[in-house]
């Protein structure tokens, strides 16, 4: 299992590698996402990665997403993930992908909505409308594919 030390010391590490040419001093931190790996808040001059998420991975996982978001740091908010970013990440060592390909804390759902066809939708948070239809079954609202919600544990 990965030591979240490590992972903290990591992100540190690079934070001082790759930014330090920045004008503002940038931070690291931890967050409870649960569906995205990393995050950089230009506003805070930080960036953070999920607590959960990261705790599924390897180092070199959390390796790679801090490289992710320290691009977006380099480039500034207005690049999101074009091509100059992506150049930007490659040149610092990214090797992975735009969107976070690794295991899920789907165990962590406090809500599961099943369909009558069995499709299952897992909620961290209570759903904002809990009259919600299937999308898999139908692309637009149908009573026939309602989901029904059920609050877990």
């Amino acid at each position: 299992m990965i030591k979240l030390s490590e992972v903290q010391a990591l992100a540190e590490r690079l934070i001082v590698q790759h930014l330090s040419v920045l004008e503002h001093q940038w931070s690291f931190r931890w967050d409870h996402a649960r569906r995205r790996a990393g995050a950089c808040h230009h506003d805070k001059k930080q960036i953070s990665l999920s607590i959960h998420l990261t705790a599924l991975g390897s180092l070199e996982d959390a390796e790679q997403t801090m490289l992710h978001e320290i691009a977006h740091a380099l480039c500034g908010k207005e690049h999101n993930h074009s091509q100059q970013w992506l150049d930007t990440a490659r040149s610092i060592g990214y090797t992975g992908w735009i969107r976070h390909t690794g295991p899920s804390p789907d165990h962590l759902a406090r809500w599961r909505g099943t369909c009558a066809a069995g499709h299952v939708i897992l909620r961290f948070r209570k759903p904002r409308n809990m009259v919600a239809s299937c999308v898999l079954c139908h692309p637009r609202f149908s009573r026939r594919h309602l989901i029904e919600w059920e609050l877990l544990g």
